[in-house]
């Protein structure tokens, strides 16, 4: 192939599983649009009304999308939603 490398995917996942791991495993692929703008507001140090103000949503709603976000992904604090994200380089 043009003289270059070529290594099949079957063989780059069995020589980089935490590559494989990070992107067949990615919770932040659970998430809709909508939540993941949400979840790099929320990520950003933005506080629930500045989000509703950005998104031009009503506080509750971005509260529920953020209630949705934490349900997906098994966290329980902006902290550890912020390390999540970090973890996948969301």
């Amino acid at each position: 192939m043009d003289g270059k490398k070529y290594v099949s995917s079957k063989l780059l996942e069995l020589l980089s599983p935490s590559y494989s791991e990070r992107t067949t495993n990615n919770p932040f692929k659970n998430l809709s649009l909508k939540e993941m703008e949400i979840a790099k507001h929320l990520d950003e140090g933005k506080s629930l009304p500045e989000i509703s103000n950005i998104l031009k949503i009503q506080y509750s709603t971005a509260n529920t999308y953020k209630r949705r976000i934490f349900e997906k992904l098994n966290v329980h604090s902006v902290l550890l939603l912020s390390r999540l994200m970090k973890s996948f380089e969301v």
